[in-house]
């Protein structure tokens, strides 16, 4: 009996690595790529400077990707957003 369930186990083990074993190699892009960064800021306040920053600093150590900054409204309206997200 521990027989037959030591070689079940062995076999659940076996078919359980499968997809593993074929899951191949990822794809990896090689193309330009955009991204958009969504903050709660207004444009003229100090902060959106620094997000400037961060932004020049990223596309200059990845060059193929491109980051659109997106200002999606003052705390009251992102707050109403991320909580009408189900």
């Amino acid at each position: 009996m521990k027989k037959k369930m030591l070689l079940f186990l062995g076999l659940i083990l076996i078919v359980g690595l499968f997809p593993l074993m074929a899951k191949g190699q990822e794809e990896i892009a090689t193309g330009p790529a955009s991204i958009e960064v969504y903050y709660s800021v207004a444009v003229d306040a100090p902060i959106a400077k620094m997000l400037s920053g961060y932004i020049a600093a990223f596309e200059k150590d990845n060059p193929a990707i491109t980051v659109k900054p997106v200002f999606s409204g003052g705390y009251g309206d992102t707050k109403t957003a991320v909580q009408t997200i189900q």
